[in-house]
């Protein structure tokens, strides 16, 4: 609905960026001025649109796409204003006369803490939007489903509509409809997924597998699908060629020959110690007597540039960690237990240094990653860690560097 203004919440990590940026690129597309203000770096807006596909630093050169920035010391500024008008009077002068069609704020959080306990930060923001007359999206953090923060009301009761994206520890992803003013076909969930050059797009329904134990005539395990139609190449692409597969459809049942077919990163191939078949394109880490173990400095090197060589549109982070002396192994050791190795990080001791390759992790999201570390370190070690994080494409020149200088 043209004009009103939509909430998207979720986790970080879920693509509620990667969905305003889509928002606004349709609306680009279709002759519209769009803008976004945000917590992030351009250069991580201009780098995750790269990864999406779209040209935002020629739309932002055309005039036709604004990126606004919430100033590090805005928490401080705004909570010594003497209203909240000040700051959107400051963000309406920015946007300028003419007339705006698209607008997403990523996200209101800045907002809400900075105005204390009053709900006066989300009113004003809802005027603003009501005077610019756009259609907007404001993103939150987190869920709005049940007890949520108060100061959030006036956003909550004015929106159009309201949408939840989560992701579990399978990676699998829904949209929920948390409210809705208009009438739609449906309430369920809607399963999505996050591809390079695409962004969000819908995925088939989701497909239950269950592990048998039983074994076929060459020794590997089987396993039984049931799936939903049209979702065979889904499932083959999670299994590739590794097990005997017998595929059912409701009363029909066929054996199907299993052929070589890519891997998504959530579930690959290098993660089952057990499977056969040919070798997956995807990089693993390394494993000694069948324990994971840290890529040296040529072979990290090797793995990030076949990374890039097999997608230069890779989205990721490199996280650099300094360790206290004589921790280095020891901190390496903790770095291979914490990161997802099911959904493609690396580890690497190089350089007196641990390096992380965080797989489809923007700059803005490694700092979690970077803090429950932290916190695991401590409860086990002793010692400060130094940190330093690269995201890819943004910082592409200091990783190059980086790359480099692995001896």
């Amino acid at each position: 609905m043209r004009g009103r203004t939509y909430v998207l919440s979720g986790a970080p990590g879920t693509g509620k960026s990667i969905a305003g940026l889509q928002f606004l690129m349709a609306g680009v597309k279709a002759g519209e001025r769009a803008a976004i203000l945000t917590l992030d770096d351009p250069d991580d807006v201009l780098g995750q649109g790269e990864y999406l596909g779209f040209d935002i630093a020629s739309e932002v050169a055309a005039e036709r796409l604004y990126i606004l920035r919430f100033q590090l010391d805005f928490a401080r500024r705004f909570g010594r204003a003497t209203s909240p008008d000040e700051a959107f009077a400051e963000l309406r002068s920015l946007l300028g006369p003419a007339p705006l069609d698209r607008f997403v704020i990523d996200s209101v959080v800045p907002f809400i803490d900075a105005a204390g306990p009053s709900q006066n930060a989300a009113i004003s923001m809802l005027q603003l939007l009501d005077e610019l007359g756009a259609t907007s999206i404001v993103t939150y953090p987190g869920d709005l489903a049940g007890v949520y923060d108060r100061r959030l009301d006036p956003l909550v009761q004015r929106a159009a509509a309201m949408f939840h994206l989560s992701a579990d520890l399978q990676r699998h992803r829904h949209i929920e409809i948390r409210k809705v003013r208009y009438r739609v076909p449906s309430n369920a969930p809607i399963p999505y997924r996050i591809e390079p050059g695409a962004g969000i797009i819908p995925a088939a329904e989701e497909v239950r597998f269950q592990q048998v134990e039983m074994h076929s005539a060459n020794g590997r395990q089987r396993v039984v699908l049931e799936l939903p139609q049209n979702s065979a190449d889904d499932a083959l692409k999670l299994l590739q060629d590794h097990y005997d597969v017998k595929l059912m459809n409701g009363a029909a049942r066929r054996s199907t020959p299993v052929m070589p077919l890519s891997v998504m990163p959530a579930r690959r191939s290098v993660d089952f110690p057990d499977a056969g078949g040919p070798e997956s394109p995807s990089v693993a880490q390394p494993t000694r007597s069948g324990a994971r173990v840290p890529f040296d400095a040529a072979g990290f090197r090797g793995a990030i540039q076949s990374i890039l060589s097999a997608d230069s549109r890779s989205m990721f982070s490199l996280v650099a960690l300094t360790t206290p002396p004589g921790e280095l192994e020891k901190v390496g050791d903790v770095v291979l237990r914490t990161v997802r190795a099911v959904n493609g990080d690396l580890v690497a001791v190089a350089n007196n240094q641990v390096l992380i390759y965080l797989h489809a992790t923007g700059r803005k999201h490694a700092p979690y990653f970077v803090q429950r570390l932290r916190d695991t370190w401590q409860n086990i070690g002793q010692g400060e860690l130094i940190v330093d994080i690269l995201g890819y494409p943004g910082d592409q020149e200091r990783i190059r560097t980086l790359l480099t200088s692995l001896a």
